[in-house]
């Protein structure tokens, strides 16, 4: 029997992002603000990030 499982985002809000790259920077290590970078761009959408560059 296979199991049902449902995308689970805790980065939905743009609070939610704004205090996760927060911490991220105030952890000061250049590696993880990167990393919460790339999370953020998963989470919102790489092609939704690269729209609002332009």
């Amino acid at each position: 029997m296979a199991i049902e499982t449902t995308r689970f985002d805790v980065l939905k809000t743009p609070e939610d992002r704004f205090a996760y790259l927060e911490a991220a920077f105030e952890a000061g290590d250049p590696s993880l603000v990167a990393h919460a970078l790339g999370d953020l761009a998963r989470s919102i959408g790489i092609t939704a990030v690269a729209k609002d560059l332009t």
